[in-house]
């Protein structure tokens, strides 16, 4: 519903700014396997109550259409977790599962709240 509030022109343009986005994601990715990114600027929230926050890193490449995926890697002082976001080539699922499994092998399994590893 909130979409038939845009002009033609507005949509237009949004679309534009999302192929240029990817055009740039593509180009990035055509130079390195994956990127590697913090999912949120910190730990996770208790309660984000608009969801701004956990979005704010994730939104691009939903909009840009490339596979990503987040590793829980370790928990905050608070016991929160703390993830990695890995990003690969449209396409590439497979490769992007398999470098995550390697994360969660090298740590020894995904951190939980009780008994985690916990930042200094």
């Amino acid at each position: 519903m909130a979409g038939r509030l845009l002009s033609d022109d507005v949509y237009r343009e949004a679309l534009a700014t999302r192929q240029r986005f990817e055009s740039d994601v593509d180009q990035v990715l055509d130079r390195v396997a994956f990127l590697a990114t913090p999912t949120m600027p910190g730990a996770a929230p208790m309660n984000d109550a608009d969801g701004t926050d956990l979005m704010m890193r994730t939104v691009p490449f939903n909009m840009s259409r490339h596979p990503a995926i987040t590793v829980p890697m370790r928990c905050s002082v608070d016991g929160m977790p703390l993830g990695l976001q890995l990003i690969a080539e449209r396409g590439g699922e497979v490769g992007l599962y398999a470098l995550a499994q390697s994360f969660e092998t090298a740590l020894g399994g995904f951190p939980t709240l009780a008994g985690t590893p916990v930042l200094p």
